[in-house]
């Protein structure tokens, strides 16, 4: 929790009135959320890029030593995922960079570099091109509805549940029945709810934009942007990639 000057806490539920000139910069979290936003992507998508590039050209000289490193790796990269979405947002932002790029590259390792391997081997880019279009205009539109304050968040939380609930479901039913039609409904039932996820995200970092650009620029209140929009670049980053994956597997089912 952060402090002012006077050591009275900050809360988003109490309004301050400040001169412009003590006031934060404008939009000043929602830049930097973009700024780590692009960031996050940046390292996801070189990760996948260079692992996609090391496997076609030496798959026969892995070794031992070589898997050791990956699996090191992975177990790494799967505890900075946990830690940096379940806690990143009470971390210091410097911890926080480091959970962020190991989280990332482990998403660039596990899950980018196979839409790409995919990709190279079937010559599906406009798949591909589809997959990402898709996420980066539900960020433009759910970014419009959250600045211009148009979203009802209760129902998205609601819809999120049932929706979670029925993906638990499926995952059991999964585990005694496989065919095509179910694996299609899974990996939809998937895109919508990340979908719902990224809305909620970007509905909490429009909220969280507003409080700020009404506090006073201090030392404390601009550690607490930095902290915050590292953590939620990272998220939507993370939801988008997830949309990506998902999107990728709809149109290759779609193809085939």
């Amino acid at each position: 929790m952060i402090t002012q000057n006077n050591n009275e806490k900050l809360s988003f539920w109490k309004p301050k009135t400040y001169t412009e000139e003590q006031k934060v910069s404008k939009n000043k979290l929602l830049a930097s959320a973009f700024i780590w936003f692009g960031y996050s992507m940046f390292i996801a998508f070189l990760t996948g890029i260079i692992t996609t590039y090391a496997i076609s050209w030496k798959t026969d000289t892995i070794g031992t030593a070589g898997i050791a490193v990956m699996l090191t790796f992975g177990i790494l990269g799967v505890i900075s995922l946990f830690i940096e979405l379940f806690f990143g947002w009470r971390m210091n932002f410097y911890v926080q960079l480091v959970f962020v790029t190991f989280g990332m590259m482990f998403l660039g390792f596990a899950v980018v570099s196979l839409i790409i391997l995919f990709t190279v081997a079937n010559k599906t880019v406009e798949y591909l091109l589809y997959s990402i279009s898709i996420p980066m205009l539900l960020f433009i539109l759910f970014g419009f509805l959250s600045y211009y304050n148009k979203i009802k968040i209760k129902p998205v939380y609601i819809l999120l549940i049932i929706m979670a609930i029925v993906m638990l479901i499926s995952t059991i039913v999964g585990f005694f029945v496989f065919s095509r039609w179910f694996e299609m409904f899974y990996v939809t039932l998937s895109v919508f709810i990340y979908s719902l996820i990224l809305l909620i995200d970007i509905y909490m970092i429009s909220n969280a934009n507003r409080y700020f650009n009404e506090q006073m620029n201090t030392k404390n209140t601009n550690k607490e942007i930095m902290k915050l929009s590292i953590y939620f670049g990272f998220k939507i980053a993370y939801d988008c990639i997830y949309l990506i994956y998902y999107l990728f597997r709809i149109f290759i089912e779609l193809k085939n």
